[in-house]
């Protein structure tokens, strides 16, 4: 985060392999059945509201 330069502790064990291949599917494509449904909620969300950043 910008503003930040505290240090902090690298992300490791379990959840950490689960981010490298959550990231790793997505960036093949290849995305599981929960991802997709994800993709799909968020697409119906952004068709359904407009934001303005100012």
């Amino acid at each position: 985060m910008l503003g930040i330069e505290s240090p902090r502790k690298p992300i490791t064990g379990q959840f950490a392999k689960e981010l490298r291949e959550a990231l790793m599917r997505a960036r093949s494509g290849n995305l599981n059945q929960s991802e997709k449904e994800s993709v799909r909620r968020s697409e119906r969300v952004l068709r359904k509201y407009n934001a303005v950043w100012k």
